[in-house]
C-alpha cells in the first residue's frame, strides 16, 4: 500500500490522514514510511456512488493478497472510513514489484 490517494469533492471535515494511514498500515501489514496518502480535493465528480470521499489504493502484488485478502481489505478499509464518520468508496490496483520504480528525492 505504498500510495493511498483520498479524492473528495468538498471537505466537510479535514481528513484525518495520521490516523487513517495508522489505520491502513495496520490492514495492509506495512510500515508508514513506506506509504504515502494524498487529499485530493475535486471540483467536481460524477455522482455515482453518493460517497464521501473516493479511495484509490496502489499495492505491490504479494502471494500473501489473494483475491479473498483483497476483498477483506478493502472491507477494512472502507470500514476505517466510516469510524472517521466518512462513506469511502474504495478502489485497489495491485502491481508486479518488477514494473514499478521510484526515484525519491535526496536528503
Amino acid at each position: 500500500m505504498p500510495l493511498v490517494q483520498c479524492f473528495t469533492l468538498r471537505r466537510l471535515k479535514p481528513l484525518p490522514l495520521r490516523a487513517l494511514q495508522a489505520r491502513l498500515c495496520e490492514i495492509w501489514a506495512v510500515q508508514p514510511d513506506t506509504t504515502k496518502m494524498l487529499h485530493v480535493e475535486c471540483a467536481d465528480w460524477t455522482a455515482e456512488f453518493k460517497e464521501d470521499v473516493y479511495v484509490a489504493i496502489r499495492s505491490l502484488q504479494r502471494p500473501e493478497r489473494t483475491a479473498a485478502v483483497q476483498q477483506r481489505n478493502l472491507q477494512l478499509v472502507t470500514e476505517a472510513f466510516a469510524a472517521e464518520g466518512l462513506r469511502a468508496n474504495v478502489r485497489v490496483e495491485s502491481y508486479a514489484p518488477e514494473e514499478y520504480w521510484h526515484l525519491p528525492p535526496k536528503s
